[in-house]
């Protein structure tokens, strides 16, 4: 997630106009809302890069926002908004034997080549028949934006504005970091997840379950604990500290080697297992280890390993991590995602 107030490590050029026009707080959300219209975005990546891209737009009339109601499914909801899917596969990067979620907001799904994403995707904004200013909604927006940035800025002039609704979630929750499942639970719908697969046609209908929960009028949040709008309740994280990186097998086949760029120690707050679980708990680690080539006797660690769950959050830890300056340091992150690889220092 791009934090607030800082500049992205990517280049703004060609997202220049759209990046100024961020809907940064609740009350603005809210505002935009009466007069514009979402449309989602969710990217999921692999080793070769986007593999699958997906938007989810309501079908709804000018100014008119999708319906919000507590209590309900997000199936029931996807179906009861009448919310327009489309799914853009990658041809060779994507498996020929796609898995499914479990829960399906099936839309129409197309298969092209890397080079065709771009056009693809202007050929469906195109087709909208909406005479409302656009708004480019998503949850942890920094890869999309970083992807839009870099390799396909055409779709930008389509928007008017933009919203991370982690952002929003956070401000009314206190939460930091606060995750799309538990923001959906925190407002009252019924989504069962699959651990270790999001299909993105699906996380951008839960997306729009957001927004719609954000901006109805309806008072779908209603204040509790603290008085915060928002009360999330994030569930317990199970994270193994190893005393030695695995050399062998298949339990932490997603993984990351920490450093710093110049090969001096990490930071203070990386000195112990705990105090690194604390820095990256939001990208949920499965498994944390010190390499013993590592460490200096009173002078701090040089050297962390982490492993994740699945692709899709050691992509986002790398992808938010890589590069990223901690207490003056700049720390590297090197993925790998072959079993048992171990690094030395």
């Amino acid at each position: 997630m791009h934090l607030r107030g800082e500049t992205p490590k990517f280049r703004m050029r060609h997202i220049k106009s759209l990046w100024g026009s961020n809907i940064s707080d609740f009350e603005l959300l809210k505002e935009h809302s009466l007069r514009s219209s979402p449309v989602a975005l969710k990217i999921k990546f692999s080793e070769q890069g986007l593999t699958e891209l997906a938007l989810g737009i309501p079908r709804t009339k000018k100014d008119q926002q999708p319906m919000f109601c507590r209590n309900s499914t997000l199936l029931a909801w996807y179906h009861q908004n009448q919310i327009e899917t489309h799914t853009i596969l990658v041809r060779d990067r994507i498996s020929k034997n796609l898995s499914r979620e479990g829960i399906e907001c099936e839309g129409s799904t197309v298969l092209v080549g890397a080079e065709e994403v771009g056009s693809t995707i202007i050929q469906i904004l195109s087709r909208l028949d909406n005479q409302s200013s656009l708004i480019l909604v998503g949850f942890s927006l920094y890869p999309e934006m970083e992807w839009i940035s870099q390799k396909c800025p055409a779709p930008v002039s389509f928007f008017t504005y933009w919203v991370d609704l982690q952002y929003i979630a956070s401000e009314l929750s206190g939460s930091s970091a606060p995750k799309l499942f538990e923001v959906i639970k925190a407002m009252g719908i019924s989504d069962q997840p699959s651990p270790t697969l999001h299909r993105a046609a699906n996380d951008a209908v839960r997306c729009l379950v957001v927004y719609s929960g954000l901006t109805t009028s309806d008072n779908s949040i209603s204040e509790g604990s603290e008085g915060r709008l928002l009360v999330i309740t994030p569930k317990d994280q199970k994270c193994c500290f190893l005393d030695r990186i695995p050399r062998k097998g298949k339990r932490y086949p997603f993984s990351a080697r920490i450093t710093s760029a110049d090969g001096s120690h990490l930071p203070s707050r990386f000195d112990t297992p705990l105090s690194l679980l604390e820095t990256f708990r939001k990208y949920e680690p499965s498994a944390i280890a010190l390499n013993s080539h590592g460490i200096r006797k009173n002078t701090g660690v040089k050297v962390w390993w982490v492993s994740f769950a699945n692709m899709e959050r050691l992509e986002r830890f790398k992808v938010e991590m890589d590069g990223f300056l901690v207490d003056g340091i700049t720390v590297v992150v090197e993925s790998s995602t072959h079993y048992g690889q171990n690094w030395l220092h």
